[in-house]
């Protein structure tokens, strides 16, 4: 699985404290095995949110559409051919 970290924080966007829940949450995510597709830290900010969140979902709408192009495999080749269809 491939996973997106936002903290949304006004005083971690200002350098104004550290990052505390954004690393845990990476953490977590690589002891689960899932790869960490990007992270960052925005401001509570209704606009700066939505625009990272439209990011994110064109990211991923583009990875969709990627994998949708590619074609199945044949699933005798996958069992080493002792698939026979039924």
């Amino acid at each position: 699985m491939r996973v997106s970290v936002l903290t949304i924080s006004d005083s971690v966007a200002a350098e104004k404290a550290e990052d505390r829940s954004g690393p845990s949450v990476i953490a977590r995510c690589r002891e689960l095995g899932w790869t960490i597709a990007s992270s960052a830290v925005c401001a509570d900010d209704r606009a700066a949110i939505d625009a990272l969140r439209a990011q994110v979902r064109q990211e991923v709408d583009a990875a969709v559409a990627w994998a949708d192009e590619r074609p199945y495999p044949d699933p005798a080749t996958l069992l080493g051919g002792v698939y026979d269809g039924e």
